[in-house]
């Protein structure tokens, strides 16, 4: 089998130095994936890189992932038009008096949607930055708040998509004390990145933490230009809104978790209340239907573009790569400590999370079970940094939905959590590194 060594590298490097330099999302994603076919396929890159693309785009996943996404953005363009959302707004905004409590109302009704990372990332930025707006909360602030809590708290709800996950990897890898979930229930104390990132975007919310860097310098332009939704017509039901998303977050608990089931009957409510109200006649709830599919295109672009530059580092042994120049140092009451730093770095170039812990749990496990240390504060390292990818990477699904939700650039949105996502890695490194000798 062929090793690319550091020029597994490449594509990478290329893709930080153009988001970096253009503030773009999409270009710097294209560009890396054809780099990764170039120096996989030398000149055979152009076919090479649309059969993957082609892979990409049949595949169970991304069907999964167009669907959700684009159906999603056919519920925020009914809940806006029918003047839900506006209605919703304006209650909201009667307690969002001020810029602080616009961003903790945030927070709060970010914590509510902790089944799923997408479902929180869409509903909350979508529904709250209007509001976030007329208080002086510039878009990229909103958007770290949201995603701040998304794939960390996911990690930390014994009923959200992410723990059902983790719980499966931990049965196929043999280390099981009673069920699975228990098993990982004993993980979440150690969650060491997961509780100080939602600490600190709490206290960000507060305005005890400051904006720093390029949170503090960045002021995004929107991706498209956009109005504030208001009750039109006479709309001024704010059940257009409660109802259609009760449904949403009930259907989808009720149906394991599936976000698609949910997204779905919600949008069948929107019909039957929407039409049965006469909030919107037939020919304007479809055509707003489909525009709101429309508005969804150059997400699923962006997507599909970002799984194939992932296809192409799982070509080149990127991971692997990564796990070779590190493994020698994973030992003794270190492992805890390197452990993070190393999937830390794995998940964030590579933007593969759930993978990643797929990959580390059986090289840690047996290694902390043969030199003694606490084998719950290794994994908490490893689902740790999965959090930390998701909430950081600049091609990370979750971090691209925010971006969407918000109408910014993803480079824009990466940028500015980055200084905040370092900071509760170096925090998490030194509770690991102490973790190590002394639990």
């Amino acid at each position: 089998m062929e090793t690319y060594g550091a020029l597994s590298l490449i594509p990478i490097f290329v893709l930080f130095a153009m988001a970096f330099s253009t503030k773009r999302s999409l270009e710097p994603l294209f560009v890396a994936a054809i780099v990764g076919h170039i120096i996989i396929y030398k000149a055979n890159f152009a076919t090479a890189w649309i059969d993957s693309l082609y892979k990409v785009m049949c595949s169970k996943h991304m069907v999964w992932l167009i669907l959700v996404v684009t159906l999603f953005g056919s519920l925020i363009a009914l809940l806006e038009k029918s003047g839900g959302l506006g209605s919703f707004a304006a209650l909201a905004r009667k307690y969002a008096m001020s810029r602080k409590k616009s961003l903790m109302i945030t927070w709060l009704l970010g914590s509510i949607f902790f089944l799923d990372d997408y479902l929180h990332n869409l509903t909350t930025a979508s529904t709250m930055k209007y509001i976030t707006d007329s208080r002086g909360v510039k878009r990229t602030e909103l958007a770290y708040v949201v995603n701040s809590n998304a794939g960390n708290l996911c990690c930390l709800m014994p009923i959200s998509s992410w723990v059902v996950f983790f719980a499966g990897l931990l049965e196929t890898s043999g280390f099981v004390v009673g069920s699975a979930t228990s098993t990982y229930l004993r993980c979440i104390p150690y969650l060491f990145y997961c509780w100080i990132a939602i600490i600190i975007s709490f206290l960000f919310a507060l305005g005890v933490v400051p904006a720093i860097g390029p949170m503090k310098t960045i002021d995004p332009e929107l991706l498209n230009s956009e109005d504030e939704p208001a009750a039109e017509n006479g709309r001024h039901n704010v059940w257009n809104f409660l109802l259609p998303v009760v449904t949403l977050v009930g259907v989808t608990i009720a149906c394991d978790n599936e976000i698609l089931y949910g997204v779905m009957t919600a949008l069948a409510v929107c019909a039957v209340t929407f039409l049965l109200t006469k909030t919107m006649p037939y020919d304007e709830f479809f055509k707003v239907f489909m525009q709101g599919m429309k508005n969804m295109v150059f997400i699923d672009v962006l997507l599909i573009v970002a799984f194939t530059l992932k296809e192409a580092n799982d070509t080149l042994k990127l991971a692997p790569y990564i796990i070779g120049v590190v493994k020698p140092i994973m030992k003794g009451g270190l492992l805890p400590a390197v452990t993070f730093v190393v999937c830390i770095i794995y998940a964030y170039f590579t933007s593969c999370f759930w993978s990643m812990a797929a990959v580390m749990l059986p090289i840690v496990i047996p290694l902390a079970q043969g030199i003694g240390v606490n084998v719950y504060l290794v994994l908490g390292a490893v689902f740790s940094a999965a959090a930390f990818g998701s909430q950081s990477c600049l091609f990370s699904d979750a971090l691209i939905m925010c971006s969407a939700a918000t109408n910014i650039s993803t480079a824009d949105h990466g940028v500015t959590t980055l200084p905040y996502a370092l900071i509760g890695a170096a925090l998490s490194f030194v509770l690991f590194l102490v973790g190590g000798f002394v639990l």
